[in-house]
């Protein structure tokens, strides 16, 4: 399911959430270095994060996740560029075999819950 190409307001910006884990027999770090060097590389992010699973156990959330991307986007058209960019595809080339799963979820949000600034 993808999210409404436009906002229901006009303040509101796009979240994008990416999460995953990775195979045991690959170094997390890697994947988080290669994926780290994208926001120097793809343009229309309006925030970046990025980072590993922090709980007390691992899966303390219940989730199969370990690591995951939190970045926002001006709309619909952003993230498109963000997603279909020769850097970003390059990447996703170097990690997917790494991934032992992952998940993405996009969403509308106010612009003023993004507290990143560049």
């Amino acid at each position: 399911m993808n999210p409404p190409l436009e906002p229901t307001d006009s303040n509101q910006i796009l979240r994008h959430v990416f999460m995953w884990s990775v195979k045991p027999e690959f170094d997390g770090g890697l994947v988080l270095a290669e994926l780290s060097t994208l926001p120097a590389l793809v343009p229309g992010l309006l925030s970046w994060s990025i980072g590993e699973h922090a709980g007390d156990e691992v899966h303390s959330s219940g989730s199969r996740y370990d690591y995951a991307i939190v970045c926002d986007f001006a709309g619909k058209a952003e993230l498109d560029v963000y997603q279909k960019h020769p850097e970003h595809l390059a990447v996703v080339d170097r990690v997917l075999s790494m991934y032992q799963e992952w998940a993405v979820v996009d969403f509308w949000m106010p612009q003023s819950a993004s507290n990143w600034t560049p």
